[in-house]
């Protein structure tokens, strides 16, 4: 896919640090060497999570697809809302998406109501991305304005695209995109890349829209 090189753990964001990719490995090893046992422990590990935000008076959110797209959130969703753990009524679970089905299906309510689904756009996939966008969903969107640091804002990126409103992804309530507000929009991301910004750029493509074309 277009947006693994740039994207997903391997020169962007916290993935990339050599503890995040060793924890990859052994969790892909374990989901597809002995799936019933990989998704005990995901519960497992989901409800002591949402037990101790519980108690510390904090929202629970879990994204179990962080660099995946097997839909296992929405299988741990209904799980959580199924339990009897402190705050499993007060948990969110939260993913990304490129399944134009899966996103669909969550568009038209038949997801439990503890799950909350963002359809990606890759670079190659801007009918689907319209599709959703008209069926009422949200399209996750990278552009290629800089990301702020602490000691300057991110560059602005745009207001509308393609005739529809973009959130701030980055500003707005960080990844918690079960926050944003509900409707048609586009969910904008700033272009971060653990490297030599124009190479992650040219991996990139058509993945990132470039400010200038707009």
């Amino acid at each position: 896919s277009l947006c693994k090189g740039p994207c997903l753990g391997h020169k962007s964001g916290i993935l990339s640090w050599p503890h995040s990719k060793n924890a990859r490995v052994w969790k892909t090893t374990l989901r597809f060497g002995n799936p019933r046992l990989f998704r005990e422990k995901l519960l497992c590990e989901s409800l002591l999570h949402v037990e101790a935000a519980s108690k510390k008076g904090m929202l629970p959110a879990i994204r179990p697809d962080g660099a995946t797209d097997h839909g296992d959130g929405v299988w741990l969703a209904k799980k959580l809302q199924e339990s009897h753990w402190p705050g499993h009524f007060a948990s969110w679970v939260y993913d990304y998406t490129k399944h134009k089905k899966r996103m669909m299906q969550y568009i038209a309510g038949k997801m439990t109501d503890n799950y909350h689904l963002t359809f990606s756009h890759s670079g190659t996939n801007m009918d689907d991305c319209t599709d959703v966008l008209n069926a009422g969903g949200q399209v996750a969107i990278v552009f290629d304005s800089k990301p702020g640091t602490k000691k300057r804002a991110g560059e602005p990126i745009p207001d509308t695209f393609m005739g529809h409103k973009v959130l701030d992804g980055d500003y707005l309530y960080g990844d918690a995109r079960f926050l944003d507000p509900e409707g048609p929009a586009w969910i904008g991301l700033r272009f971060k890349y653990n490297g030599p910004r124009e190479e992650g750029l040219a991996i990139a493509g058509k993945f990132v829209v470039r400010m200038s074309d707009l």
